[in-house]
């Protein structure tokens, strides 16, 4: 219906200005703006001219184009309209304070403000409504568009009769009012935490499943956030965290087991176990020579034989003097004459040659009786064990080190840890710089550290750049740390240290990101860690999206790697998710709606994951530990040495709801829940904090 009117009048502006109107709507912002700009050069100062063409420098981010556009505005500068758009280009120029100036004059105006039935197409905002959105309209069914004005261009082969009336009057609707009027509020609450002083005081709590006293965790933490105005729009906010986390206790024999050195403690204590029962054994075949010496010099003293004579005898009296000591012989396995002849010698003159012999030969066939040595390799095992300490001395002091493993083990529990963090950040639209430390403590305290920058790379792009330096709130082992209670060392604490890239496109109805990530992860006593990431989500925008709602539903696949396997608590290993081959497809959906009294973000995500956690050592940072660990093992004394492998697959989601609520333009009220689950894993979020804005 318009290029048939626009071929006959090629140079009319009302019909030039309406077909802008048209490719405005719907984004295309090119074609909009050369249409604008032939408008403009047959006539300079035409109003509405200059509000399109003002919106469309906006929408390209060219905002000193915007500014420049803006001085050649004229008409009546108390209209509502014509301010919210100077106050736009104003807060896209960073003269926030002139903005909100503008802004408190246009809702004041409209708090006062009668609609008027009749208007003038060629008014600056007139020219701006009409019957665009007719049933032969092949535009018809396209939302409102978030950058330009809502209404709609009445053209003027619509009406029959001509219009005539004064310049400078303008018609609103009752819906306009209220639409002017949630615009200009809108504005004026995204602009408060750039030139205002506020205060946040907040709530969190997190709930993690897990083992109890090894990934299970509580975390509660009390934020307190002051933000301070610095000018052209930066602000620089101060947050102090007290933080609480609870693992709770070790309960179960394998979280006992796997918990800082415990392990190591585990084995030693049954080798204990099965020397002492050796030694048992020994100290009976003691006390049973003792008695066979007994009885054999009895029958000797009775038999009147020399004793010279008897040793020069022996091999003829093999029998007799095997019947007099019976069985002790035979358990020794003494049989020579040369064997029993040494044998009688230690009984008559005191020697320890028995002694040696017992030892050599029959303590650790002994061994044959218990459950964990009952072969000759086992006992070869234990014995080259105990020879691996260069120090005999060693193996001593190891045993009674050792010897109270079970009140020791029993008390290594994870304490409850409690710390204040603190951060100062410097923060604009498109950067954000922040320093701070993790609570403060003796051994665990970090330093942390970010940066973030933003880039405009094209009208609908973004390259987005990410460093940091994090603790890992994983667990109370990554984040706070614990002391060995049989070691007295210290370990845990991770931070993740790398960065992020990451580009991102939005046109208004496709939208895409493909991001790279890579870290290292260091610790107190920890394996040093490394991982990389890539992530590509592509997602439509169902609806057109405005200031006040907005509905994305796509398709997001991500990768991560570790080098290592950190996932556990043992002495060396920093209790934090670091899993192999680490992959998840998933359909995103996010939602906003915001309203003059709330602003709602809700978002789910349901998909599909798998992923690999690698066989490790139990003790990666202590070859001592582990070697040891690993002779125990061997002799049958603990379960394993090593963690398995392990693979899981399956259905994961999430669910997170945001409401901010205003209670007054100046108090907010806000909150959000998170739910998240895969396989037997589940974590719960829950936030509450109160905002209030100090002024100006």
């Amino acid at each position: 219906l318009l290029f048939p009117k626009l071929q006959q009048h090629p140079d009319n502006a009302d019909l030039n200005l309406a077909m802008a109107r048209l490719y405005q709507d719907n984004q295309d912002n090119k074609m909009a703006q050369a249409i604008y700009e032939k408008v403009l050069q047959k006539d300079g100062s035409n109003q509405t001219a200059l509000e399109g063409a003002i919106n469309v420098a906006l929408a390209a981010e060219e905002y000193e184009k915007a500014a420049l556009l803006a001085t050649k505005l004229q008409g009546n500068t108390n209209d509502p309209r014509v301010l919210t758009l100077l106050a736009r280009v104003d807060a896209k120029n960073k003269n926030y304070q002139g903005a909100i100036s503008k802004l408190t004059r246009a809702r004041s105006n409209l708090d006062s403000r009668y609609a008027y039935k009749n208007a003038t197409t060629n008014d600056p905002v007139v020219a701006n409504k009409g019957q665009l959105h007719q049933s032969n309209n092949p535009f018809k069914n396209k939302a409102k568009s978030s950058v330009f004005s809502n209404s709609k261009v009445t053209l003027p082969w619509e009406n029959n009769t001509s219009i005539s009336l004064p310049k400078n009057t303008y018609f609103m609707t009752n819906a306009e009012q209220s639409e002017a009027l949630a615009d200009i509020n809108f504005m004026i609450r995204d602009l408060q935490d750039k030139v205002s002083t506020t205060v946040q005081f907040g709530l969190t709590a997190n709930q993690k499943d897990g083992e109890d006293g090894l990934s299970k965790l509580k975390t509660t933490t009390l934020p307190v956030k002051l933000n301070l105005p610095m000018g052209n729009g930066a602000r620089l906010t101060f947050t102090a965290e007290p933080i609480h986390m609870d693992s709770g206790n070790l309960r179960s024999e394998g979280a006992i087991f796997e918990h800082g050195s415990n392990a190591l403690q585990v084995g030693v204590q049954n080798l204990i176990s099965e020397v002492n029962n050796v030694r048992t054994g020994f100290n009976k075949l003691l006390d049973g020579k003792q008695k066979a010496e007994d009885r054999l010099l009895a029958q000797i003293e009775a038999s009147g034989i020399p004793s010279g004579s008897q040793f020069d005898t022996a091999n003829a009296n093999i029998d007799y003097w095997k019947n007099a000591i019976g069985d002790f012989i035979s358990n020794l396995n003494i049989s020579s004459p040369e064997e029993q002849k040494a044998l009688l010698g230690y009984y008559k003159n005191g020697t320890d040659d028995i002694v040696q012999v017992a030892k050599e030969d029959d303590l650790f066939s002994k061994l044959e009786q218990t459950s964990a040595l009952q072969t000759a390799q086992g006992r070869k095992n234990l014995i080259n064990f105990l020879k691996a300490f260069d120090n005999p001395k060693d193996v001593v002091q190891m045993l009674n080190t050792y010897s109270q493993v079970s009140s020791l083990g029993s008390r290594a529990k994870p304490r409850k840890s409690s710390g204040v963090a603190f951060n100062a950040a410097l923060i604009d639209d498109d950067y954000k710089f922040d320093l701070g430390v993790t609570p403060i403590d003796k051994d665990g305290t970090n330093f942390e550290a970010g940066a973030f920058y933003n880039f405009k790379v094209g009208n609908y792009s973004n390259l987005r750049l990410k460093a940091e330096r994090r603790g890992m709130r994983d667990s109370q082992l990554s984040y706070f740390g614990y002391k060995d209670d049989m070691s007295g060392t210290y370990w845990g604490a991770v931070t993740k240290n790398g960065g992020e890239v990451t580009y991102a496109y939005d046109d208004g109805f496709l939208g895409a990101s493909l991001s790279g990530s890579a870290y290292t992860y260091r610790g107190h006593n920890v394996q040093h860690n490394s991982s990389f990431g890539l992530n590509a989500t592509a997602y439509v925008h169902p609806i057109r999206p405005t200031e006040y709602e907005d509905l994305t539903v796509g398709l997001s696949l991500s990768y991560q790697d570790f080098k290592h396997n950190q996932n556990h608590f043992s002495f060396g290993h920093g209790g934090y998710f670091s899993p192999q081959n680490y992959l998840i497809a998933s359909i995103p959906v996010n939602y906003r709606k915001r309203t003059e009294q709330y602003d709602l973000t809700a978002s789910a995500e349901l998909g599909y994951q798998t992923y690999t956690q690698a066989q490790e050592d139990y003790y990666p940072t202590n070859a001592d530990f582990q070697n040891t660990l690993t002779g125990l093992y061997q002799l049958g004394l603990v379960k394993e040495d090593k963690y398995a492998k392990k693979t899981e697959s399956g259905i994961g989601g999430s669910l997170k709801v945001k409401l901010d609520y205003y209670i007054l333009d100046d108090l907010i009220l806000g909150g959000n829940i998170g739910y998240s689950t895969f396989g037997e894993y589940k974590e719960m979020s829950e936030m509450l904090y109160i905002k209030s804005v100090l002024g100006q």
